[in-house]
């Protein structure tokens, strides 16, 4: 049949198959299987409700054996099949349709005169779902007890005006929602119209409407492969309570994207529904947050037929709360695949160097960058890469010796582009402009970091010369003509740098790197690393460690201090002496913390915190605790510690600076955040952030409050940085639990976050992953409405998230954060059949899909865009990502819309100018040097000739009067 002549079945809401119609009633076109099935129950339409006279229901119930499975075709003559006349049906419903139209729009004829423009009740202009309320277990953020928190999520109320409608057919010129109600001819479809609700199949959930079972099945359900029976289904007339469909998601995305009531009212009787279906009053309604419909009645004298037409108004939406968008493609990808997908060839899979180059960059000094490199970011790298740059730029300054710099006409320098994959050069190779290629797939943090350790003189980990007595490589499995990449070199080309095999390196290949099927190139000597080594979360303790050897130095520039209290000294930290109280270096607080958060009470001999205590003393006892002093380079810190409330609701920690300079020589206080309340009895990260720009201390200041405390405040794995901290931290508590009992292909959703600037956003994270990659943790990003939606920008421009799952090791420079980026691009969007596009950034309120909340209250989540291969549940347990059973993620949403400017291109003569001026200033200084030495030397000589002088004289004076022959008695 052609495309012209699809219509809709009324019962499964797709394209007709087999059209069959009743031969009384309506005249209503039905698939002939869902007629069929419709009068297994009862022998009535199931459009109209009208009866079928007997013989018809006989033909029909014959014509099937059991439900679902056809039976003969001998008795279906009956019942008249309508294939031969559907043409000339729809002929006659497109022109009832034009006639209603200009009856009650006489200025839209004139407008719709396009032969392309589709009739209506086309198939593809199905109603299709609005968002509605759907119901969630949120997890629960940490504690917002400061004294100035950012503004809780707001939930805003249910949009009562209909969202923007496209023009179709130019209908929307009729706004329908301006008419008066006592204007309108509601008919039956307003009349004592009762919200059906059904239970969810799976878990029994009640109280669900037609698109709240969709939107619940499709955010808890989707890979659950169990086989249910269709709840909407079985409701209707002609349900079979029996059948159980293979896939019901699919089924519910498919034949129920639509209110049941738009059909028929299911409320009323079959007489009375029968009567408003064959009356000859034109009727418009409006049904609330869903469509603006327009039901037309006509009567045709030619085919003595009426017709019922919906003509849908609103936007056919592509987009959901529940659409989710693979940035990986449902990949983990390595550089060795990405390359391999592009057809490079290269050395060790990522590495440019030409043949004859040698490979002793790592030996040669002449190799070797300065320590702070100047580096350059092309304009075709993707937004997206280039804050990642960015991020692992601060990495490197927060962990290792190594600072970056934007060039600025130095002779040598880094230029990052997007290339086809992600390769670099092995050192400074003093070409001028050497390059390092960030492409697709390749924006993730620790690839960043790998290819600029390349740059920077490193060659892959199991290419050292010990490599064979740590791993055993598979070489039958290896793609034949790939097995150069799996050389070592020995001691005069390439060196370990005193360190043991790194198996946690980010410079290490992954056990399937160059494999030609699915078994592993590398087997680890120790068992336990199989699933470790390929890491590409951050750099190792012994990455680092190696990178600062190699360059000869150990400051990094932006990290400050880490305090565990492990030490008596408690890392130079002081007691304020003109507190009434003192912070206490303790093991356990009876009714406080029982261990640390450091070592969690599992090493004997650690495991200290410091414990202010309110059980006893008076209200407004403070006790302080002053840090060591810092000397700041950039005048921005970020303070983070965890703290442990089992005080009273009262109790406060109050985040103050000590600040030194010429005007506060012995210093001055200034208060920067006040702790009080907050989730209590556990330890809980907090971030704090201090703008301190010159000379300072950090002061912990715990104060008494009035209410009744068995315990106090205690603090633990402290860390202070110049580096940002992160907007929010979502704390999981009971993880493990999570992970034992979550099926695969549920998902959890974070509290809703405001970003600085005012958007709202929420993390979808499949625990147990979904059904495509079980083995790894999948995560997305979600936009949500929020109070500031109003005065925003949409679709949400360049706003980069970052999403962290921490690694909580007490000292912030050895842990290996699991970071992804993910940035909004206003561009993206999806465009239907019909043209009309949806930016997928776009405010939720347009593209979402209602939730609501346990409390009642309700928001917008827009559709999600993140990863399957978040992290491996194997890499999960490998650090410290669940710690005391709970889990923390770090999240930010930033702007980088900075990043849209085109790095200048320095020139030559500033830099020859700030060379030669440096070399002027070398060539005075020298020639002072040289003048003051020479000073120096020439009044060393005086002073000694002088004092040779005279120790000679009284001599010459003795001598001559001994010879003189005078003698003294």
């Amino acid at each position: 049949m052609s495309s012209s002549m699809d219509d809709d079945c009324p019962v499964c809401q797709g394209p007709l198959q087999n059209p069959s119609q009743p031969v009384p009633c309506c005249k209503k076109v039905f698939c002939q299987s869902c007629l069929r099935q419709a009068v297994l129950a009862r022998p009535r339409c199931p459009y109209c409700r009208s009866p079928i006279n007997d013989t018809a229901a006989l033909a029909f119930r014959s014509a099937v054996c059991v439900y679902g499975q056809p039976g003969t075709r001998a008795s279906l003559q009956t019942a008249r099949t309508v294939s031969p006349n559907i043409q000339a049906l729809l002929g006659l419903l497109n022109a009832s349709t034009r006639a209603s139209q200009a009856a009650s729009a006489p200025n839209v004829s004139s407008l719709t005169s396009n032969a392309d423009v589709q009739p209506a009740g086309h198939s593809t202009l199905r109603p299709h779902p609005v968002p509605r309320p759907r119901r969630q277990v949120n997890i629960q953020a940490a504690p917002a007890a400061v004294i100035t928190p950012p503004p809780n999520p707001v939930s805003i109320p249910a949009i009562t005006s209909p969202p923007p409608v496209i023009q179709l057919d130019d209908l929307d010129d009729l706004n329908w929602e301006d008419v008066p109600n006592d204007e309108m001819d509601t008919g039956s479809l307003d009349t004592g119209y009762i919200t059906r609700t059904y239970n969810c199949p799976y878990c029994q959930i009640g109280n669900l409407d037609d698109l709240e079972l969709r939107d619940h099945c499709n955010n808890n359900h989707l890979c659950d492969s169990r086989r249910v029976v269709c709840p909407v289904c079985v409701s209707l007339p002609h349900g079979n309570p029996t059948y159980c469909s293979r896939d019901f998601i699919g089924h519910l995305n498919l034949r129920h994207g639509y209110y049941i009531a738009d059909i028929t009212n299911v409320h009323q009787n079959d007489y009375v529904n029968l009567q408003d279906h064959t009356h000859t009053h034109t009727h418009t309604y409006t049904h609330t947050h869903t469509h603006t419909h327009i039901q037309t009645h006509s009567s045709s004298t030619d085919y003595g037929l009426r017709f019922d037409v919906f003509i849908c108004l609103s936007v056919i939406f592509l987009l959901l709360g529940f659409t989710e968008v693979d940035i990986d493609d449902g990949k983990d990808w390595d550089f060795v695949d990405i390359n391999e997908e592009a057809g490079l060839d290269l050395v060790e899979g990522d590495i440019v160097d030409k043949k004859g180059d040698g490979k002793n960059s790592i030996l040669g000094e002449e190799y070797r960058w300065p320590t702070t490199v100047p580096y350059y970011l092309e304009d075709s790298l993707e937004i997206n890469a280039k804050g990642v740059i960015l991020k692992a730029f601060e990495q490197y300054r927060l962990k290792t010796c190594i600072d970056f710099k934007p060039w600025s006409g130095e002779p040598n320098y880094i230029s990052v582009f997007k290339g086809s994959g992600c390769f670099s050069s092995v050192g400074n190779r003093h070409v001028g402009k050497q390059r390092l290629s960030i492409g697709n797939n390749c924006d993730r943090l620790a690839t960043v970091e790998h290819e600029f350790l390349h740059a920077l003189g490193f060659w892959h980990e199991q290419s050292r010369a010990d490599r064979d007595d740590y791993v055993n490589i598979m070489w039958d499995q290896i793609e034949a003509g790939k097995e150069h990449n799996f050389n070592t070199y020995d001691d005069t080309v390439s060196s370990a740098l005193g360190f043991p095999y790194d198996y946690t390196s980010v410079m290490h290949y992954s056990k399937t790197a160059f494999n030609k099927d699915t078994k592993p190139t590398i087997v680890t000597k120790i068992p336990e690393f199989m699933d470790i080594i390929g890491q590409r979360m951050e750099f190792s303790s012994s990455d680092v460690r190696k990178l600062n050897r190699l360059y000869n130095c150990t400051t990094s520039s932006t990290f400050m201090d880490s305090c565990s209290f492990e030490q008596p000294n408690i890392c130079g930290m002081i007691q304020g002496m003109d507190a009434k109280a003192k912070w206490m270096r303790v093991k356990s607080v009876d009714g406080g913390a029982n261990t640390d958060y450091t070592s969690m009470g599992q090493c004997n001999g650690i495991g200290y915190f410091m414990h202010f205590s309110t059980a006893t003393g008076n209200p407004g006892d403070n006790a302080n605790l002053e840090s060591r002093l810092f000397y700041p380079k950039r005048g921005r810190q970020c303070l983070q510690f965890y703290m442990y409330n089992s005080g009273a609701a009262d109790d406060q920690l109050n985040i103050w600076v000590h600040e030194y300079n010429n005007e506060f020589p012995n210093g001055a206080l200034r208060l920067i955040q006040r702790f009080s309340g907050g989730r209590r009895n556990s330890w809980e990260l907090y971030h704090v952030t201090l703008d301190a720009p010159q000379k300072f201390r950090v002061v912990f200041e715990g104060v008494k409050g009035k209410g009744v405390s068995k315990g106090g405040l205690s603090l633990d794995d402290i860390n202070l940085s110049e580096t940002q901290c992160p907007h929010h931290t979502w704390h999981i508590q009971n993880f493990n639990n999570l992970l034992a009992t979550t099926p695969v292909g549920e998902k959890i959703y974070s509290p809703t976050f405001l970003s600085p600037d005012g958007y709202s956003f929420q993390i979808g994270l499949y625990v147990n992953g979904k059904s495509s990659s079980s083995s790894n943790m999948a995560m997305y990003l979600h936009l949500t409405s929020g109070p500031n939606d109003s005065q925003l920008k949409w679709p949400c421009p360049w706003r980069q998230a970052t999403i962290a799952l921490m690694d909580q090791h007490p000292n912030i420079q050895q842990r290996m954060d699991n970071q992804r980026m993910i940035t909004t691009d206003p561009s993206k969007s999806s465009t239907d059949s019909q043209g009309n596009v949806e930016y997928f950034w776009d405010d939720p309120r347009k593209v979402g899909s209602l939730v609501k909340n346990p409390d009642g209250t309700s928001y917008y989540r827009g559709p999600g865009t993140g990863t399957t291969s978040f992290i491996t549940h194997s890499r999960l347990r490998s650090r410290d990502f669940i710690k005391g059973n709970d889990a923390i993620f770090l999240l930010s949403l930033e702007d980088v819309s900075g990043l849209l400017e085109i790095q200048p291109v320095p020139q030559p003569a500033a830099y020859a100018e700030q060379k030669s001026s440096s070399n002027g200033a070398s060539i005075v200084n020298s020639t002072a040097v040289v003048f003051f030495a020479f000073v120096a030397v020439l009044t060393l000589l005086l002073a000694v000739a002088s004092v040779v002088y005279g120790v000679k004289r009284p001599r010459r004076s003795e001598a001559t009067d001994t010879e003189g022959g005078t003698v003294s008695e």
